[in-house]
């Protein structure tokens, strides 16, 4: 069996449009359709070194269940083959999401609306503020770091999203 690779094509940035000086990162979409679209983040850890988060812009969708609005992976709440509780589901920010939503200066509806929404940038700056909120490794586990600014700048090569906003 052949498992479809992604094709990814930058649709967006997020942050400072100097991300490799002032942290910031790009929204990358899957042209096949098959993976959700990605957020990867530049961050400057120190003068000489910097650390690349990459992680999915999972879309999500609310359901209530016992009194307690849940936040649980798009397509979820319809599904007959689930082998625990939806309530199990529940996205694990969500039971905080009041707090993340106090730093990032938003209502906890907005997050959930944006978190949900269909457009993978609208996604992409809430995942942002939990991951500013939270902290990165959060999202990522396995940062690339670098402390060559010559080898960062060559992974980003030829990248006019780094120049502008796309």
């Amino acid at each position: 069996m052949e498992t479809k690779q992604p094709v990814w094509k930058k649709i967006g940035t997020v942050g400072d449009v100097n991300p490799l000086d002032h942290d910031g990162g790009l929204i990358y979409q899957d042209e096949t359709g098959v993976y959700p679209a990605e957020l990867e983040y530049i961050a400057r850890t120190a003068k000489d070194s910097w650390k690349v988060f990459r992680w999915p812009l999972d879309r999500c969708e609310t359901v209530t269940a016992d009194g307690k609005t849940l936040l649980v992976p798009f397509g979820f709440p319809t599904r007959t083959d689930l082998p625990h509780p939806l309530a199990d589901y529940d996205e694990w920010f969500n039971s905080n999401l009041e707090s993340a939503a106090s730093f990032a200066d938003r209502t906890v509806e907005d997050f959930r609306a944006a978190l949900c929404s269909e457009d993978a940038r609208t996604r992409a700056l809430a995942y942002l503020d939990l991951a500013q909120n939270h902290g990165f490794e959060n999202f990522d586990s396995y940062p690339v770091t670098f402390t060559s600014r010559t080898e960062l700048e060559a992974r980003y090569k030829g990248d006019d999203c780094l120049r502008r906003s796309c």
